[in-house]
């Protein structure tokens, strides 16, 4: 019996948290715009740049 070939596929997940009102606490469902970033095998770092456009929060990134 032999094995199938697995690929590893590394991830980074990205989310804007803002200060909770008084008696609130965070929980994933509070984070819908939650950003995926799979980072390639070889890279090594990754450089990531925050904006704010039209009420949305962007996430930009640079990899080396």
């Amino acid at each position: 019996m032999s094995m199938p070939n697995v690929e590893y596929q590394p991830s980074l997940y990205f989310m804007v948290a803002m200060r909770p009102m008084v008696g609130q606490t965070h929980g994933l469902e509070n984070f819908p715009d939650m950003t995926q970033y799979a980072r390639p095998v070889t890279v090594a770092t990754v450089d990531v740049t925050l904006s704010r456009q039209q009420g949305l929060w962007r996430f930009d990134f640079s990899a080396s």
